[in-house]
């Protein structure tokens, strides 16, 4: 395994909060429509259960102006996982 070197920074944690309810923030689904253009992630609230969608998977950490979805939102782009074959 490759050698990591971790470091502390300062960053925002930003989340959606949801326009029904307005208590809740929404959380994806796990649901990703990769057809669309942009992709979109499908999210639901997690106090109503409102869904919605965005083409960004939320929350989202921002660095230095820049936004950076977390790795569970990453791994729905590669699709269900695969059937153990044996």
């Amino acid at each position: 395994m490759t050698n990591l070197i971790k470091t502390l920074i300062d960053c925002e944690k930003i989340e959606a909060v949801c326009k029904q309810c307005n208590k809740g923030v929404y959380r994806q689904t796990g649901q990703v429509d990769q057809e669309a253009n942009p992709i979109v992630f499908r999210h639901a609230c997690n106090e109503c259960k409102d869904e919605v969608d965005f083409s960004i998977g939320y929350p989202v950490l921002t660095y230095k102006n820049k936004k950076f979805m977390l790795a569970d939102s990453i791994r729905f782009l590669s699709g269900p996982p695969k059937p153990d074959i044996k």
